[in-house]
């Protein structure tokens, strides 16, 4: 079934979270007053940018929703990923709210048909990559998406967004996306 823009839907479930296993010093959630006060940010952000956001990664990705509803697990302490959509709510809000970009970056790439659709191309520009760590060169169309996405909505904060990330495959799959250039990984993987 195709959707225009999905509902995002942000849940908070003690029963998820009882299963993580986090690093000794992540193992106590956030202050209930300090959470509420992070969720009510990150829903805010979503509210006021979110439809516009599902739109310009269906537009940019020329693919469409095949979910009418996305279930957002709030958690902390462990790491973000796409399926179920599982994000860390930090202190800042917006790091979260871009990091939640990322993950439906990831979702709507990886739906069924979509998936089907854009496989033999993504391949075909990662093979080209052989001595790449497989999380780097496969982060490249992602962050080539959501520079493109930033870039119409939040042109100010592209920069943050390339520089904030710690871990070194991300930050080789950005380089390449520059070498590259956003729209150039874009129209070989996704048009």
């Amino acid at each position: 079934m195709r959707v225009s823009t999905p509902t995002i839907e942000f849940r908070k479930s003690w029963v998820y979270d009882s299963m993580w296993k986090r690093p000794k010093h992540l193992q106590q959630p956030p202050s209930t007053k300090d959470w509420n006060a992070r969720e009510r940010k990150l829903r805010q952000l979503w509210t006021k940018h979110g439809r516009a956001i599902l739109r310009a990664l269906s537009k940019v990705t020329g693919l469409s929703w095949q979910e009418d509803l996305i279930i957002v697990y709030l958690t902390w302490g462990v790491r973000p990923f796409s399926d179920p959509v599982t994000i860390p709510l930090r202190a800042n809000v917006f790091s979260v709210f871009e990091t939640l970009t990322h993950e439906l970056i990831h979702r709507i790439c990886s739906e069924e048909k979509n998936h089907t659709a854009i496989l033999r191309r993504w391949k075909k520009l990662t093979s080209k990559y052989p001595k790449e760590l497989p999380v780097a060169i496969n982060h490249v169309p992602i962050h080539a998406v959501h520079e493109l996405v930033w870039r119409k909505l939040f042109p100010k904060r592209l920069g943050i967004l390339k520089s904030d990330l710690k871990l070194k495959p991300y930050v080789r799959a950005w380089k390449i996306v520059d070498e590259i250039g956003a729209e150039e990984v874009v129209k070989r993987v996704f048009k």
